[in-house]
C-alpha cells in the first residue's frame, strides 16, 4: 500500500490518495503525521481519493483504534470537511462504517462514490483537484 499526499497552504486542503491494500497500521501512522504537521485542524477540508484501494485490511481492532484516533483529535477535526471517494463497493462500505463510527467526531466528513459530488461538498474546481491530485508525493 502507498499513502500519497499534498497540502494546499493557499486553500488549507490536504489531498490524499491511497494506492492498494489499505491497512491500519499505515493508516494510523499517517493520520498522525497529518495532525501533528496541522494538515488535519479546524477550517481545512481533506479530499481522501481511494478509488486505487484495491482492499482495505482494518478488523475491528483497527477500527477501534482508528475511531479512539478521531475521538482524541475531535477538537481539531469537528471544524473541518473531509471527503472520502471510493468506487468499490467493499471500500465505499468500510468508509461508511468509519464514517459512523467517528460521526460524532467529525461531523464534517462525507463519503462518495462519485468524485464531482466530494469536490462539490469541499467547494474545490474539478480542474483544481485533478492537477493537486496528480502532483502528490510518497508518504513515509
Amino acid at each position: 500500500m502507498a499513502f500519497y499526499f499534498l497540502q494546499d497552504e493557499a486553500r488549507q486542503v490536504l489531498y490524499t490518495k491511497i494506492i492498494g491494500e489499505a491497512q491500519t497500521r499505515e493508516l494510523l501512522a499517517y493520520y498522525r503525521a497529518m495532525i501533528l504537521k496541522g494538515f488535519i485542524g479546524a477550517g481545512r477540508r481533506e479530499l481522501l481519493d481511494g478509488r486505487d484501494i484495491s482492499h482495505v485490511a482494518v478488523d475491528l481492532e483497527g477500527q477501534e483504534a482508528m475511531a479512539g484516533l478521531a475521538e482524541e483529535n475531535s477538537h481539531v477535526l469537528k471544524h473541518m470537511r473531509s471527503a472520502l471517494v471510493a468506487t468499490k463497493t467493499g471500500v465505499y462500505g468500510v468508509f461508511r462504517q468509519y464514517q459512523l463510527m467517528v460521526g460524532t467526531y467529525q461531523r464534517g466528513l462525507r463519503v462518495y462514490q462519485r468524485m464531482d459530488e466530494a469536490l462539490a461538498y469541499l467547494d474545490i474546481p474539478e480542474a483544481e483537484a485533478e492537477s493537486n491530485l496528480n502532483r502528490v508525493s510518497l508518504f513515509s
